[in-house]
């Protein structure tokens, strides 16, 4: 049987050929539809060792000299001392946990990049290993804000203490591809200095969870957390779990304020992490209704090329009904056609795909990354294989119902 179906394409080659270009041009779309979206689910998913909950920012600003209700400084009373006193405000409220302050690139969802590198001195006349970091600078208790992590199991308390006591934390990053770059094991407990500044040298503590500036934008570059001076413009506040509305609710204009100094901007992480996502949210939703938009033309496609092939062997399934061929072996040879075309197409396919798997093309997620190629194609050659089944068998189970007496008196 098996050998009279390849007779039987060989001798109708004509027509799967044209088949097979459809086929091949189908899966070269859809691998890259998927890829994409692929690259987009790995990037998301890569966030971890963070707890990016419950949690509201402000921005804090001061004062002019010479404006109503400024208060000149003294001995006493400094631009300190009213930090000091509004972020015990902030702590003494019920719903609060934690309060910390930092940079505005010490916070998720803001596109601020503060790049510089990390040297590691070496020795002799070797060039100093250089650790390119996004510099975040913020308080020790940023940590507890964000709840982040060491990757071998530090507490945020432990990490606070660390960069309390002038080191710095970093992080690894996401796009291992240059297998020349340094990693972050060999700069912890190290000494090291930022390339704008070699006389000062800093002891790489802990190996810590990066801090990304948007959920699907993987870590480039690693993250280096490092203690601010007072030069604070951010405060990040965590919450009580499940309490963010209570606490918006139960603030006053005295708790946003000491002194010279006074919050505004009250933002909860939802909202900042909303308006950070909303382009790429929509792209995304954008590339699932193209990508199902895609698959109903294809589906429509194989419909319309395989009824017109069924119904030209109309006769030849009454003889072989007649002659005691089930239903289900028609089906299974109709569906062992398609899938033998599919099987040729994804073959001829694969030099163009691997192509397209090495170019800018693709996220850097996929680029040249060989399991998610794999899990593409497998999403390509499943969905296609069942919408070819699908599109064989409404045709085939039509003509399958035509009674043999009627299927074969004209010929």
């Amino acid at each position: 049987m098996k050998r009279k179906l390849i007779e039987q394409m060989l001798n109708e080659w004509r027509t799967n050929i044209w088949l097979v270009v459809e086929l091949v041009i189908v899966v070269c779309v859809l691998h890259f539809l998927f890829n994409s979206l692929y690259g987009v689910y790995l990037s998301y998913d890569s966030g971890k060792g963070l707890e990016l909950n419950d949690i509201y920012f402000a921005n804090l600003n001061a004062l002019d000299e010479g404006t109503d209700g400024y208060v000149p400084y003294d001995s006493l009373h400094s631009k300190r001392t009213d930090y000091e006193l509004l972020l015990a405000k902030l702590r003494s409220n019920p719903y609060v946990e934690v309060v910390a302050g930092g940079s505005m690139n010490s916070v998720p969802y803001a596109y601020n990049y503060w790049g510089t590198a990390l040297m590691l001195p070496s020795e002799g006349n070797k060039v100093p290993r250089r650790y390119n970091v996004n510099l975040r600078g913020m308080s020790p208790d940023m940590f507890r804000v964000f709840r982040i992590k060491g990757v071998d199991g530090q507490t945020p308390e432990e990490l606070a203490e660390i960069i309390s006591a002038g080191g710095l934390v970093i992080s690894d990053y996401d796009m291992h591809i240059d297998s020349r770059k340094p990693t972050p094991e060999e700069f912890l407990g190290k000494e090291v200095y930022f390339e704008s500044d070699s006389l000062k040298t800093y002891r790489v503590g802990a190996i810590a969870y990066g801090l990304r500036r948007s959920d699907y934008e993987p870590l480039y570059t690693a993250v280096a957390y490092q203690n601010v001076a007072f030069d604070d413009i951010l405060i990040g506040i965590r919450v009580k779990p499940g309490m963010g509305h209570q606490f918006e609710e139960s603030l006053t204009d005295s708790d946003m304020e000491a002194g010279n100094l006074y919050l505004t901007d009250l933002q909860s992480i939802e909202d900042r992490r909303y308006a950070a996502h909303i382009d790429m949210v929509q792209n995304i939703r954008n590339n699932i209704v193209f990508s199902v938009f895609v698959l109903m033309v294809i589906f429509l496609g194989f419909l319309g090329s395989f009824w017109f092939r069924t119904q030209q062997r109309v006769s030849e399934i009454a003889i072989r009904k007649v002659s005691g061929a089930t239903n289900r072996s028609i089906y299974s040879r109709f569906f062992g056609e398609g899938l033998i075309l599919l099987s040729i197409s994804v073959v001829i396919a694969l030099p163009l795909i691997y192509w397209l798997s090495h170019t800018e093309m693709l996220s850097e997620w996929v680029s040249g990354n060989l399991s998610a190629a794999l899990v593409s194609m497998a999403w390509t050659v499943g969905i296609l294989a069942l919408l070819i089944v699908a599109g064989i068998y409404v045709p085939a189970r039509k003509a399958t119902q035509i009674e043999p007496a009627n299927a074969i008196k004209d010929i």
